[in-house]
């Protein structure tokens, strides 16, 4: 049982160690010296466009901005609504201040780090290790009452996985995730089927394995955390040559695009894994509480819009998502409870059963999760990112699945 755990006692090969509340602070040597240029570069810049942005601006514009010379604060007034109503100069600032962060040594901007080509999230575990004690010690108690077999995996973030792409002197927290999920799966050994998706996942760093602009796993990166799921579940898991890709995308942009503010990324390609071996077809039933949806396909293309791409992967995330394969003589069935990062991987797993039913408890009511009855499928899956694991009680409310149909 993980009733404690002590983060400095194992260190890990071949990987930076870093404790759990760790913070590694240490800068570059020259970076005041560069960082105090800063402020008047930008200002003497910032002048520039001024001076550039009054010629080029309507003569009312010009006119009204002279006329205010002796007034700053009317003056900052206009040009602030004026750079507000022209949005190709907006993203200039916004691009002038990104450079000069870079060149001043600063990578981070609201908890979000520019790593080459794409973004990562720092990372951050609460210090209230009651959180994901209470997790673990929960769904202990459930796997050892129910007749269904279970499993957990733990997904560990990319910021510990790209983490060699970090500079060493950020003031990034980096967990010893690759430690707390060995751990954890030990303590359900006997109990349940662990699986420890960390190494596969760090030894395939170099590929396309998590969004540039999104904290969550690409459909490769789904597929790398299959390959090692499916063999723990008694599956044989299928390979790269079974599946045709297709580009559903080229335009996203995540979450972490609009709190990093600054450009600078390239947005992220939403790939389709379309198995070509055994050509089958699908159902896909979303629930929400007050209407339905159905698709027709793992990858509904008609679920994708401009800036919302990522929806062609089983038609975006609701609180209940039931895949059926239709006619094709699968077997089994799966329930799923996790987070957003399981829709990497379903439409694999879907290969393999005649249903899966994945329900994200954070998005359901205590009673809708008690109605959730283990007992009428073949594997229960616990599914969480170490985020969510260790920062919220999901974990924990997924463990009173069946309660009620056992009162």
């Amino acid at each position: 049982m993980l009733s404690s755990f002590t983060w400095d006692r194992v260190p890990v090969p071949s990987i930076r160690h870093y404790s759990l509340w760790g913070l590694s602070s240490q800068l570059k040597e020259g970076l005041p010296t560069k960082k105090s240029l800063l402020p008047l570069t930008f200002i003497a810049i910032i002048l520039a466009i001024s001076i550039t942005t009054l010629v080029g601006a309507p003569p009312e514009l010009g006119l009204s901005t002279l006329a205010t010379m002796g007034h700053p604060v009317r003056l900052a007034e206009q040009m602030t609504q004026y750079f507000k109503e022209n949005l190709s100069i907006r993203q200039s600032l916004q691009n002038l201040s990104l450079q000069l962060r870079l060149m001043g040594g600063n990578r981070e901007i609201n908890g979000i780090f520019l790593a080459n080509d794409g973004l990562i999230k720092n990372f951050s575990a609460t210090t209230d290790t009651s959180i994901y004690q209470k997790n673990t010690q929960s769904l202990l108690e459930f796997v050892q009452t129910t007749k269904t077999p279970c499993a957990l995996v733990l997904i560990p973030t990319a910021c510990v996985i790209y983490q060699d792409q970090v500079p060493d002197y950020a003031p990034i927290e980096k967990t010893n995730q690759k430690l707390f999920i060995e751990e954890t799966t030990k303590a359900f050994a006997g109990l349940a089927t662990g699986v420890d998706v960390y190494t596969p996942l760090y030894d395939a760093r170099d590929r396309y394995l998590y969004y540039r602009t999104d904290d969550n796993l690409t459909t490769e990166g789904g597929f790398v955390v299959y390959q090692t799921l499916a063999k723990r579940l008694g599956l044989t898991p299928k390979t790269p040559e079974d599946f045709a890709l297709d580009n559903l995308g080229e335009g996203y942009y995540g979450p972490l695009y609009d709190q990093w503010g600054y450009g600078g990324v390239k947005p992220d390609t939403i790939m389709a894994w379309r198995y070509i071996s055994q050509p089958r077809a699908w159902q896909v039933d979303h629930w929400l509480r007050y209407e339905n949806r159905t698709y027709y396909s793992l990858y509904p293309t008609e679920a994708v819009v401009q800036g919302e791409e990522i929806n062609g992967i089983l038609g975006g995330l609701s609180p209940k998502i039931t895949i059926t394969t239709l006619g094709s003589g699968a077997k089994g069935s799966l329930l799923v409870l996790g987070d957003r990062t399981t829709l990497s991987y379903l439409p694999f797993l879907a290969i393999h059963y005649q249903t899966i039913t994945f329900a994200d408890t954070s998005l359901l009511t205590d009673s809708e999760v008690r109605a959730l009855n283990p007992e009428d499928y073949d594997q229960v899956l616990f599914s969480y990112s170490l985020d969510t694991y260790l920062n919220t009680s999901e974990p924990y409310r997924a463990s009173s699945i069946g309660s009620t149909a056992t009162q």
